[in-house]
């Protein structure tokens, strides 16, 4: 019999090639083996959901990359990651501070293959990659039966979403780099710990395979009424989301026009009047498409400080931020935002003023005062039912919303060869839920291009695609000029930098046999201010 394991950093720290094969006997304890899981979905699918559970837990968890004995207070999964990646960036200036703990990602020496950061991101896609494969193994591929149909094309998906991320973080991407190295692919059917790096092409056609599958399943599902447990779960809508972004990076502009509509099905963006408080904390909203989802009993909620909103939201009474370490904004960028916005009161002014915080009190201070803002703090994300004085931080935080499918639509109509609709239509949905002094004078696809760059670069700053839209446009990291990030950091990091990717783990290299210290992404020097 084969157990499913999970690598060591190949797959985590669990896995040798001795653990593939093992005596045939069953094992002890808990651990369930492949050929039992096989009965168990031919005779109830969902008690695969204890598989998919563990796919989903994973993106929440805090300390289940290092455990808590080396009290890593950046370990608390997917919204970590995007923190790192936000701050490494041009437009999210902290702090470079011992109560910082993403001054590394500031400073770029997370990207050194030995850091706890590096480490932890292969680790976390991968064991999620490890529990999707465990789901698609226990279900006939061929299967008509629709609820296991719901949890195969969840389980797809999820795959398909890992691989993107990895595919995002450690190569360069994809329309001038299909011939370089990416990462390996590990399916349901690999075997053993020799697993070489794959090119960008292969990672990609496994991606779209994924969701190719993954999306007809998912819309039976919910033809048939089958509905996610919550919007923390894959659905058809954020299927077609999912490919929608890896259509618009591959250049496949039609498609991601079709998938992003068929996301946007049921939801619509926040209205201006919803996001002139704070917001960006519930997954209820019909603006959430896929969001992950916690409360007051989930492990990070219960460290204190060891998940998104200590590190993140700037109105919570027990986080790092109430001690001064805010995520700010870029001055400059700011600046660029008309009066008329109401999104610049996503972060107070130079007067630690905005309209979404000026009325906010904790213990008889206004919030700025009781937590300590610096100018350009972040506001946009609201505390736990929106009370600044709570002390959980139970938040939720958004992983796709609608506002980032009308986006995508825009910015792909203008490149599918249509520069004019794609103005109007940008227009019109920042009139409507934004700035309704807004115009889009772009009349070429490239200025379209930028417009929408602008727009997201404002519009989902925090959650997650600052670095990848850097990549995607082939743009640097320009922290030059007057803003407020420290001087020590202000970069120009040039488009092709090996810095803006991140090396393979040392300790994957060390556990994989199909990959050697030749096949790494280059080391590159710090940058300097």
């Amino acid at each position: 019999m084969k157990y499913i394991k999970i690598l060591s950093l190949v797959f985590g720290t669990f896995l040798v090639s001795s653990c593939i094969d093992e005596l045939n006997t069953y094992p002890e304890g808990g651990t369930i083996t492949q050929d039992q899981k096989d009965e168990i979905g031919e005779k109830d699918p969902s008690k695969l959901d204890a598989d998919l559970q563990g796919m989903y837990s994973g993106f929440t968890a805090a300390w289940n990359t290092f455990g808590r004995s080396e009290n890593i207070h950046f370990d608390f999964s997917y919204p970590a990651i995007v923190l790192m990646l936000e701050t490494s960036g041009m437009d999210m200036p902290s702090k470079v501070t011992g109560y910082n703990w993403f001054s590394d990602d500031v400073t770029y020496q997370d990207r050194i293959y030995t850091s706890y950061q590096t480490q932890m991101i292969w680790k976390r896609f991968y064991q999620s990659i490890m529990a999707a494969n465990a789901v698609i193994k226990s279900v006939d591929p061929e299967t008509e039966d629709v609820n296991s149909q719901f949890y195969l094309g969840q389980a797809k998906a999820m795959r398909a979403f890992c691989y993107f991320q990895l595919a995002q973080i450690f190569q360069f991407t994809y329309a001038d780099n299909r011939d370089k190295l990416c990462v390996p692919i590990i399916t349901e059917t690999s075997e053993g710990n020799n697993h070489p790096r794959q090119t960008v092409e292969k990672v990609y056609e496994q991606i779209m395979a994924d969701l190719n599958a993954a999306v007809p399943m998912l819309q039976a599902a919910k033809e048939a009424g089958i509905k996610r447990a919550d919007k923390a779960h894959v659905d058809y809508n954020v299927a077609c989301g999912i490919r929608a972004r890896v259509n618009l990076l591959m250049g496949s502009y039609e498609a991601a026009v079709n998938d992003a509509k068929s996301a946007l099905a049921d939801y619509t963006p926040y209205s201006k009047s919803a996001v002139s408080v704070p917001a960006f904390n519930d997954a209820t909203s019909n603006s959430w498409i896929w969001g992950l989802v916690y409360t007051t009993e989930s492990n990070a909620v219960k460290t204190g400080i060891i998940n998104w909103p200590s590190h993140m939201c700037s109105m919570s009474k027990n986080s790092y931020t109430s001690q001064g370490v805010h995520r700010m904004i870029n001055s400059s960028l700011w600046a660029q935002i008309p009066e008329s916005d109401v999104r610049k009161g996503w972060w107070v002014d130079e007067e630690l003023s905005s309209p979404l915080s000026d009325e906010l009190y904790v213990d008889g201070k206004t919030v700025a005062k009781a937590y300590r803002f610096t100018p350009y703090t972040n506001v946009k994300f609201g505390s736990y039912k929106n009370d600044p004085a709570s002390s959980d931080n139970a938040q939720d935080f958004p992983m796709m919303r609608a506002e980032e499918m009308y986006l995508i639509i825009a910015e792909a109509t203008a490149m599918g060869g249509n520069p004019s609709g794609a103005a109007e239509m940008l227009q019109e949905f920042i009139n409507q839920y934004r700035d309704e002094d807004y115009v889009c004078n772009a009349t070429t696809a490239e200025d379209v291009r930028n417009a929408v760059w602008w727009q997201r670069r404002v519009e989902l700053w925090g959650e997650g695609f600052a670095l990848f839209d850097i990549l995607r446009f082939n743009k640097g990291v320009d922290r030059r000029g007057e803003n407020n990030f420290e001087k020590s950091v202000r970069y120009n990091i040039l488009p092709g930098n090996p810095n803006l990717i991140f090396r393979i783990p040392q300790s994957e290299v060390e556990s994989n046999l199909g990959i050697d210290e030749s096949d790494n992404n280059p080391s590159a020097e710090l940058p300097q201010a």
